[in-house]
């Protein structure tokens, strides 16, 4: 998870803040940042490795000379990070917004009869659909992703796309969406749910 795109009640606690606290080989603990979820900079694709182990810090700065940022995308970095105002108003505006998507969207699949797994943070939600497939196996869950693209319009990621080892579950992307198009999404979805639902 993201520290910055947090929206749960949980305070997140990065591993940074208690490797030093604790009883372990940091050597075997590396901390891999991506900018792009908390600044929302799809695209830029800026991260960082935090890292004791000098094998992989030497790796990591071999690859970096095939990827390095370019300098437009590094002015801006450094322009946006260096103002903590904009940066402190932004992650609590941007925290907000994903607390209220996130609660209205799995509020939404609740009253499908969708529970989703309990989350503090992210731009997903894992939700249970195993009751909607026609055989509990991967072929009944890609026979229900396939109606959801095709009849409901809506493109989900099966869990077996996430290595998930129980069919069934999928992965529901709710910041993609503005709070006034969550009932369309939703009406959407129970075209299929409902008519599996009606033919059992």
């Amino acid at each position: 998870m993201v520290a910055g795109s947090s929206h749960g009640d949980d305070q997140f606690v990065s591993m940074v803040d208690i490797i030093d606290s604790g009883d372990f080989d940091s050597n075997r603990i590396h901390v891999v940042y991506n900018i792009s979820g908390d600044l929302s900079l799809t695209g830029f694709s800026v991260g960082a490795v935090y890292t004791y182990n000098d094998i992989v810090l030497a790796a990591a700065e071999k690859f970096s000379k095939f990827s390095s940022i370019s300098v437009p995308s590094h002015q801006l970095l450094v322009s946006m990070l260096s103002n903590q105002k904009f940066i402190q108003i932004f992650v609590e505006t941007n925290t907000g917004r994903l607390k209220r998507m996130h609660a209205e969207f799995v509020a939404g699949l609740k009253q499908l009869g969708i529970e989703c797994m309990k989350s503090s943070g992210g731009f997903y939600c894992w939700a249970d659909m195993r009751k909607f497939i026609s055989s509990y196996n991967e072929t009944g869950e890609l026979e229900l992703w396939d109606k959801l693209l095709n009849v409901s319009k809506i493109n989900v990621t099966p869990g077996s796309s996430c290595h998930c080892i129980e069919p069934g579950w999928f992965r529901f992307c709710f910041t993609a969406l503005k709070v006034k198009e969550i009932p369309i999404v939703m009406e959407r979805i129970q075209r299929v749910t409902g008519s599996l639902i009606s033919q059992r």
